[in-house]
């Protein structure tokens, strides 16, 4: 999973996989398939929407989440956003608030590695919170950034999504709620990427995930580097 740090008090959100295991992501007693919030010493926050309540972990933040390698909070709503790993298809892209139930299992695009299908659809499912986007083709996303740099003006506010499976930077524009535009980069240098991130100075790092496993600063074309040549995002 990731985890990132809630600007108002430090503490801690961690997005925790479900283990294979689909039914443990909707057992309020139980942190996989969940976010979870602890503050940085390990202490719970008396104000996680489920503390008191004797059927829940008390450090659960919001449930329903099959993998999410990718936490970020928007740079000027300060709400949290997180990818989500499908099984066969059906990668999501959610916008993450404390209590609520993000579907897993019940609520999927996806189906069964063997093609048989899961849960009662994509959207609508009683109690559910519906995913912002789902992608189309499989991401199998890692690694979420917001730009906020001046490199790439044109992609301020835009998310940032490694792809493993996709071999790929994934970008999305976001319109509200609504993902508006996608963009699949450097599929021509055919790396897994594990994680993204934006510097200060507006330049993207990608961590690549292969035998040669790489770290990748990417610039705008003529753009000088540290090193004094320039690259070419892709």
């Amino acid at each position: 999973g990731r985890f990132v740090f809630q600007p108002q008090d430090k503490s801690i959100i961690l997005s925790i996989g479900e283990r294979r295991n689909i039914s443990r992501a909707q057992k309020r007693d139980d942190e996989a398939g969940a976010f979870i919030r602890v503050m940085d010493d390990g202490a719970v926050p008396n104000d996680n929407p489920f503390v008191g309540q004797q059927d829940a972990a008390p450090t659960l933040y919001a449930l329903g989440n099959r993998n999410s390698h990718g936490l970020a909070f928007h740079p000027e709503t300060g709400q949290l956003w997180a990818n989500d790993h499908g099984p066969k298809g059906g990668d999501e892209i959610n916008r993450i608030e404390a209590g609520k139930n993000y579907g897993w299992p019940f609520q999927t695009a996806g189906v069964d590695y063997s093609g048989a299908p899961i849960g009662k659809g994509a959207r609508g499912v009683e109690g559910m919170a519906d995913p912002v986007h789902v992608f189309e083709r499989t991401v199998a996303p890692s690694g979420l950034a917001f730009y906020t740099g001046d490199m790439f003006p044109e992609w301020r506010g835009h998310m940032l999504h490694g792809g493993l499976a996709a071999r790929a930077l994934v970008r999305t524009a976001l319109d509200g709620d609504t993902v508006s535009e996608e963009e699949w980069m450097l599929r021509d240098l055919d790396r897994r990427i594990r994680d993204v991130q934006v510097d200060r100075d507006g330049a993207i790092w990608v961590v690549t995930e292969h035998e040669d496993g790489e770290v990748l600063r990417i610039t705008r074309a003529g753009t000088a580097t540290r090193s004094g040549s320039a690259d070419r995002p892709r």
